[in-house]
């Protein structure tokens, strides 16, 4: 489940409801500083949890998956 700018507020709260469901996550937010803290502050035990930096309002914000 991606959770776009989910490194604070509704989105953040958004990625925990997610992960207490059992969904795995990926969180995103604008810079990596943000997306690394907001990784260590979620708990992901029993799903995978990842997450990273672009701005989604962009061209290409995202890695290739």
């Amino acid at each position: 489940m991606l959770v776009t700018a989910s490194t604070s507020g509704i989105g953040f709260a958004a990625a925990q409801g997610f992960l207490a469901a059992g969904a795995d996550v990926v969180v995103n937010g604008r810079t990596e500083t943000s997306v690394q803290a907001a990784i260590a502050r979620l708990d992901g035990s029993g799903s995978s949890l990842t997450g990273f930096a672009g701005d989604l309002g962009t061209e290409s914000p995202a890695p290739n998956w």
